[in-house]
């Protein structure tokens, strides 16, 4: 054998061949929730549309081990988006996996091992799961024409910590009720100004989001301005980690991620770092003598991934997870409100949306944060309580000192927004004709 010309062996080998084709031993493979290879056909034909199933999505090494897993909603999107949006994270997951590898980080023990099982085809009939799909997302779709969600904020007088062990909160006083076509959600409290809460303002008449400051006054909240911005912002998550006061809020659609200063009279100061990211519900925290940022990628899915950066100021550099994402979970990834530590644990709030919107929050519990490792557990789930106004889901659940801020919402038929959304919709679909006909 000519030695000069040899190949070396490879260290890895990825295996995305279709169904069918003889198996390449210790091979990397990417997997649906069935053990059929992701690009078998009649994909998550069987979950499409059904509120009780998630989309599942696997990387497994040789040994069956599972380097990446994707959990995402079957409900709320058309079969053919699901998919895609499947595809473009498994994608991302494999990166991971390889740049993981390439550091010598191991996978988390969490991911457990992959059933060795012999794969079949899926349960129902392709074409009847994809008809009751389809059946199940139209009724999904008619719901959302005739329903809309308002959100209400509410106070509970107890730290942010005693979700731990009450689930459900107590005797909520609800200071900000719906009116109109109007409703605020998003509750933060400005750190150095114990009375003023930040909030999204959001109009279905418009169908665009502002940030306004609030004072909470006894049982009620009253406006003291807007903070206008070209861009639908809302999540408006502030932080004084004893340094620079610093608000992070959410402005995806303008596709970047700012960090502001806050200024000593309490306003919207300049930029101190910019993330060309286009982040959902962001949170700034310290930890592990870094500052860490957490936030969902709406260009990955905008409801399911929690990508980290870290950085030794709030200016940065800000330098990405190196397993971002970190996590890909409809159930627990995307924020829902302020980290914060209770007898030496970092606690982390995320949404759960795998059956709705802002369903309920989910508090996880983190195991471990290094610039190369992620791991958290689900430490508790708080839910909305069915004598509430607002029954239907819970979005935030934010420090506010001794009390907690959090919002909740209620589905109701409302003409008056229906009427406002379809008004904003022809508005906006003239617009576009009108910048298409000028060009």
């Amino acid at each position: 054998m000519d030695t000069d010309h040899a190949v070396a062996a490879p260290e890895i080998t990825i295996d995305l061949r279709a169904p069918g084709a003889p198996p390449v031993l210790e091979a990397w493979r990417v997997l649906r929730g069935d053990g059929l290879p992701f690009d078998a056909p009649h994909l998550f034909s069987e979950v499409f549309g059904r509120p009780d199933r998630l989309a599942s999505v696997f990387v497994v090494d040789g040994r069956n081990t599972v380097l990446r897993r994707a959990d995402l909603s079957a409900v709320g999107r058309r079969l053919a988006r699901l998919r895609a949006t499947a595809a473009r994270l498994a994608a991302e997951m494999l990166g991971a996996a390889l740049r993981d590898h390439i550091a010598g980080v191991g996978s988390p023990r969490s991911q457990g091992e992959f059933p060795d099982t012999h794969p079949t085809a899926p349960l129902v009939a392709p074409f009847t799961g994809r008809l009751g799909g389809r059946l199940r997302h139209g009724a999904a779709i008619a719901r959302q024409a005739l329903y809309t969600e308002f959100w209400h904020i509410g106070v509970v007088d107890a730290p942010i910590s005693s979700v731990l062990h009450t689930p459900t909160p107590k005797n909520v006083h609800w200071i900000k009720i719906p009116a109109g076509t109007v409703y605020h959600a998003d509750p933060f409290a400005h750190p150095n100004r114990p009375d003023e809460i930040w909030c999204e303002r959001y109009d279905y008449a418009t169908r665009h989001g502002v940030l306004e400051r609030m004072r909470l006054t006894g049982d009620r909240l009253e406006s003291l301005c807007d903070l206008e911005a070209p861009v639908h912002r809302s999540y408006p998550f502030m932080t004084d980690l004893g340094h620079t006061p610093i608000a992070v809020p959410e402005a995806s659609a303008g596709g970047q991620t700012t960090l502001y200063r806050l200024e000593s009279d309490g306003a919207l100061g300049d930029p101190v770092a910019v993330l060309p990211v286009p982040g959902i519900d962001p949170v700034l925290f310290w930890w592990s003598n870094r500052y860490w940022l957490a936030l969902t990628r709406a260009d990955l899915d905008n409801r399911s991934n929690l990508c980290l950066w870290h950085a030794a100021t709030p200016a940065g550099p800000w330098t990405p997870h190196i397993g971002n994402p970190v996590k890909v979970d409809v159930c627990s990834s995307r924020g829902g409100g302020t980290p914060f530590v209770h007898d030496g644990v970092l606690y982390r709030p995320a949404q759960d949306c795998s059956r709705t919107y802002g369903g309920r929050v989910v508090v996880n519990r983190v195991l471990e944060l290094t610039p190369t490792r992620f791991r958290e557990e689900i430490a508790a789930v708080v839910s909305p309580a069915p004598d509430w106004p607002a029954p239907h889901g819970l979005h935030t659940l934010s420090a506010f000192g001794d009390r907690t801020l959090l919002d909740a919402k209620r589905e109701v038929p409302s003409l008056a927004a229906v009427a406002a959304r379809i008004r904003a919709r022809l508005n906006l679909r003239r617009r576009r004709q009108t910048a298409s006909a000028r060009s």
